[in-house]
């Protein structure tokens, strides 16, 4: 098992999104079915093969039909497309597969990501934000835009505020994670999954969401099987969903899962972590290799839900300066597999010179790999001797 494989977790392109509700995909399917731009996007795949070259006017509406295959041209020839009739009596999650071709040919990024069209630059503010936000706090969303996404029944206006319809918020999740290239969980979207992408998806539930996940996630499930499978893959996850994991062990699966985690605390690193949560006194101190490891699991737990670094800082347990040197100091034992980017971060971001200084320390130490101070000039490596000859040698020849 790779111990890399949730790299891409760590700080985020954007702070990690709390999950949003959708409505049942027949009934977004039925919305998408009414917009009047699908009603024209039909007319105009249906007369594709007796239309000719489309009208100047028509131009932007023949790309989307061509992106989202609606109309397919052939050697010269437009026909009606396969989406079309996907669009007419297709299943739910096809025709919400559409949609999105046509959203994404509608609000396609310009080259410079910075420059996104205005109505996707307000359906994902809006997605962020989740409540009505005024008008004037939307600088992007012009008279234009607002009425494009008024008619694409994607915002709903109340008096000087816009807010996203329930197919604006499919959409809008449908466009931040084409663009962002990150997913936002969906309430009860985790039945039938497997327990890594569970403890994934709850990373940034409320307690009650989590709760309210957790049933629906447990099914028919055997609460003590369910507890195991939980156990099984808590060293596999990445640290945020590991600590949603112990949470649910300890909180949410009643009896069974208080067995399992008893049962953990007897697993090396993982009991340490157990412990530490419960802060409580066990009598002899822990070993250095656990209180490295517990320090690096937390800190990049904080690193994966994302934001600014002070606010990570505070996340990973907000410790005094003199509480991390001692912890700095243990990191030679640390054979955490993200303690390279823990450090890193601690080297760049924290506020305390001490702290970034003592972390770039243990940084060489652990791993030989030397992070250059801000405006230090390296030295030119020395060209390398030729094999077999000595300083000594040398000399004596020039002699």
């Amino acid at each position: 098992m790779d111990p890399f494989r949730h790299q891409a977790d760590l700080l985020p392109l954007v702070t990690l999104q709390p999950p949003v509700r959708l409505l049942p995909a027949d009934d977004l399917a039925a919305v998408v079915r009414a917009t009047p731009i699908v009603h024209d996007l039909l007319r105009l795949a249906a007369a594709a093969g007796d239309a000719g070259a489309p009208r100047p006017e028509q131009a932007r509406m023949w790309s989307v039909a061509e992106d989202s295959r609606l109309v397919d041209v052939r050697d010269g020839a437009a026909l009606t497309g396969p989406a079309a009739e996907t669009l007419l009596s297709g299943p739910a999650d096809e025709v919400l597969d559409t949609w999105g071709d046509i959203l994404y040919s509608l609000f396609a990024p310009e080259a410079d990501p910075a420059a996104l069209d205005p109505g996707t630059s307000t359906l994902l503010m809006l997605l962020s934000h989740r409540d009505a936000l005024p008008v004037a706090e939307i600088p992007e969303l012009t008279d234009q835009a607002a009425d494009e996404l008024a008619e694409l029944r994607l915002i709903r206006r109340e008096g000087s505020s816009v807010s996203l319809t329930p197919l604006g918020t499919w959409s809008a999740l449908d466009l931040f994670r084409t663009l962002i290239g990150q997913d936002i969980p969906v309430h009860g979207a985790t039945a039938g999954v497997d327990a890594p992408t569970l403890l994934r998806a709850l990373r940034t539930y409320s307690d009650e969401e989590r709760v309210e996940e957790v049933r629906v996630w447990l099914g028919a499930r055997d609460p003590a099987r369910a507890a195991e499978e939980i156990a099984g893959v808590l060293l596999d996850v990445s640290p945020l969903s590991r600590a949603v994991g112990l949470t649910v062990l300890l909180e949410d699966l009643d009896r069974p899962g208080l067995d399992v985690a008893a049962a953990l605390r007897e697993v090396p690193r993982l009991g340490a972590l157990i412990r530490a949560r419960e802060k409580e006194d066990h009598g002899l101190p822990p070993a250095p290799v656990d209180v490295a490891w517990v320090y690096a699991d937390m800190t990049v737990a904080a690193m994966e839900i994302g934001g600014p670094a002070e606010s990570i800082l505070q996340l990973s347990g907000n410790l005094e300066v003199d509480d991390v040197l001692s912890m700095l100091g243990m990191m030679t034992c640390s054979d955490h597999p993200y303690t390279t980017p823990m450090l890193r971060f601690l080297i760049e971001h924290h506020p305390a010179p001490r702290v970034a200084s003592a972390a770039r320390v243990a940084l060489q130490r652990w791993r030989g790999v030397h992070v250059r101070p801000p405006g230090e000039r390296g030295r030119r490596p020395r060209k390398p001797r030729k094999p077999g000859k000595t300083t000594g040698a040398q000399k004596r020849r020039r002699r």
